[in-house]
Formats: C-alpha cells, sequence, structure tokens
C-alpha cells in the first residue's frame, strides 16, 4: 500500500514539475560498492555463527528529475533500478542539491531501495525495503554531464539476502548479508526540459 501511494505521489509530482521551468530530466549509471556485514552458520551446528565482512558490488540504472527551488538549491527525484545477485531492485531517491560553487554541488536526502526477492537454492535475495541516508558531492562536467560520489547509510538494519558457502571442514554453512554502508559513484547525462 506505501509503495502504491508512493508512486502516486512521485507520479503527480513530476507531472506537475514538467511545466516548471529549468526543470532537468537524464539518464545516470551508478557504479555501487558497499561492505557487507555476514554471519555464517556452519549446518552441522546451528547455534554458533561466525561474523565477518564482504566487499560487493553492483551497477544501477536511475531517471533523475531535478527541480529548481531556489537559485542554488535543487530537488531531484531519481527512479532507478539495481541489477545485483542479492541486492537487486528498484530505488527511489529524494535528494537536496545545493550548488555552492561554480558547477560544484553538495548533494542529501534519502535513498530508499525495495529488494526484490530473487535467487534459486544456493543464494536467495529477501523482499525488503531498506531505507538510506545519502550525503556526498558533484560536479558537472561541461562535455558530458554531472558525475557523483556519494556515501550512503542504512536507516534498518535488516538481512538482504543470503547463500550458501563452505566451511574449511567442506561442509555447508549458511552466509547472511546486511549492508553495513555503501559508495555510490554515478555518471550521467541532462537534458533542459
Amino acid at each position: 500500500m506505501f509503495i502504491k501511494k508512493l508512486k502516486l505521489v512521485i507520479s503527480l509530482f513530476v507531472i506537475h514539475n514538467l511545466c516548471v521551468a529549468q526543470t532537468y530530466m537524464g539518464v545516470r549509471i551508478e557504479y555501487l560498492r558497499y561492505v557487507a556485514k555476514t554471519e555464517s552458520q556452519a549446518i552441522e551446528t546451528p547455534y554458533i555463527f561466525s561474523n565477518d565482512k564482504s566487499e560487493e558490488w553492483d551497477v544501477g540504472i536511475f531517471i533523475p528529475f531535478t527541480f529548481p527551488l531556489k537559485e542554488e538549491l535543487n530537488f531531484s527525484l531519481r527512479l532507478g533500478l539495481v541489477l545485483g545477485e542479492l541486492y537487486v531492485g528498484p530505488e527511489y531517491s529524494f535528494l537536496a542539491k545545493y550548488n555552492f560553487a561554480n558547477e560544484t554541488y553538495l548533494v542529501g536526502g534519502l535513498n530508499i531501495h525495495s529488494n526484490i526477492q530473487l535467487g534459486g537454492h544456493s543464494s536467495y535475495g529477501y523482499s525488503e525495503t531498506f531505507p538510506f541516508a545519502v550525503l556526498g558531492m558533484g560536479h558537472k562536467l561541461n562535455f558530458f554531464g554531472p558525475i557523483e560520489l556519494q556515501f550512503t547509510y542504512p536507516l534498518k538494519n535488516e538481512r538482504y539476502g543470503w547463500s550458501r558457502g563452505y566451511t574449511e571442514r567442506s561442509s555447508f554453512k549458511n552466509i547472511y548479508y546486511t549492508i553495513s554502508w555503501m559508495i555510490k559513484l554515478n555518471l550521467g547525462l541532462e537534458w533542459e526540459l
């Protein structure tokens, strides 16, 4: 129900603001690099967990809509899809952009990832919604478009998936994944509507 209401509000907001001067639309490719906390559980000893960290990466594609609020302040709504193995699904970003130098800006806001239940017998992504706080910096390149570096921190500490691995004694173990933090590098093109 929440997702339906969110889509309705986003649609109405986009349609209303398409008529505003200096509204921008574009396409962005994001490279996501994140550290996942892992909990491993050997199948023969189900009550014993071992903790570790795993570096993961995924790619996403996004369509941003940017609307001016004031001369140096913009609002950016980004709709996209992350293409990963366990961390996969649609994302919605609500970001404020503050232009503090010529073509350089700060960005901050909220990112919502709706993970899709996906996988098979040896790995499985959970159907879960994850909010993230976002803080970053960007620069608009004249010949290409904006480039941004964002740091995101999860506001919800939930597992997003599991996979099956091997222990040192060649038996099976289940590995559960939780995101600790994430860095996003995105490149894009934007056009004025």
